[in-house]
C-alpha cells in the first residue's frame, strides 16, 4: 500500500510522501505520476517489492500517464514512447520475447 509496512488496514490512509499527483493506477502493484512527470511505483511484483513509493528515474523523459495490469505496468512518456515492466511470461510486455 506504500505505507512503509506490510500491515493490513481497513481505514483509508494517506501516503504522505506523494504530493501533487495527476494520475494513479493500481492492481497487484500501484503507480502514480505527479504533475512534474515523475513516475512512482510500489507494491509486490516480479520486478521487486517496494513497501514505499519509489521514484523511477531510469526513464529520461517526463511521464504523461501510467497504467497497471495484473502483473505488469506501462508508462507513456512526453515524447510518445511506451515503457513497460513486470512479468513477461506470456509476452504481455510486447517486446518480442517471453
Amino acid at each position: 500500500m506504500g505505507l512503509g509496512t506490510k500491515d493490513n488496514t481497513s481505514k483509508l490512509t494517506l501516503i504522505s510522501s506523494l504530493t501533487k499527483i495527476k494520475t494513479i493506477s493500481a492492481k497487484s502493484h500501484s503507480s502514480a505520476v505527479d504533475i512534474a512527470g515523475n513516475l512512482f511505483i510500489w507494491g509486490p511484483g516480479v520486478f521487486g517489492e517496494y513497501i514505499v513509493p519509489q521514484n523511477i528515474t531510469s526513464i529520461p523523459s517526463k511521464i504523461v500517464t501510467a497504467q497497471i495490469g495484473g502483473t505488469s505496468g506501462a508508462a507513456l512518456d512526453a515524447t510518445g514512447l511506451i515503457w513497460v515492466w513486470g512479468s513477461n511470461s506470456k509476452g504481455e510486455l510486447g517486446v518480442g520475447d517471453y
